[in-house]
């Protein structure tokens, strides 16, 4: 084993050659020998800022306009997902994780509230339909990138 203090394997490398292996947060934040508990809570705190600020988010759209909130939360998940490119420390990725769920409420429920806000009665339908399909359709293609373009995750990292 790799991560063992007894084993006589000092270093490792990665195949990129070969289609299969993804460039990936194992060898930026170097995971192949840090605890399960940390590598856990990359995604944890994501959906713990998730949960804290969908309560905080609405009732700040309230008060301050739907429309500064939406643009607060965009401009901050823009630099937190530069960040998170160019991190290589697994505790800076962990608070820039929570960062980034912290703008998800600001960016999806109170989007979607001011979009509705905005449109005319004879549009709501489209806009039910044609919203979850976006989101559909890009994870898509995020998925046919990896297949078929490239393996490395920072294209599709990209806001």
């Amino acid at each position: 084993m790799i991560c063992s203090p007894y084993s006589t394997i000092e270093s490792y490398w990665i195949d990129y050659s070969n289609k299969e292996n993804i460039r990936n947060w194992v060898d930026q934040l170097d995971l192949v020998c840090e605890s399960s508990a940390k590598i856990g809570m990359l995604g944890s705190a994501y959906f713990i800022g998730c949960c804290i600020f969908s309560i905080v988010s609405p009732p700040m759209a309230d008060q301050y306009g739907r429309k500064k909130i939406i643009l607060l939360s965009y401009c901050t998940f823009l630099v937190t997902v530069v960040a998170i490119l160019f991190s290589r420390s697994i505790d800076l990725t962990i608070v820039l994780m929570f960062c980034a769920g912290c703008c998800l409420p600001g960016m999806l429920n109170v989007g979607y509230v001011y979009a509705y806000e905005l449109l005319s009665f004879d549009n709501l339908d489209k806009f039910n339909l044609v919203y979850p399909a976006t989101d559909a359709a890009l994870n898509t293609l995020a998925i046919c990138a990896y297949w078929f373009v490239s393996n490395n995750y920072v294209w599709t990292s990209l806001p």
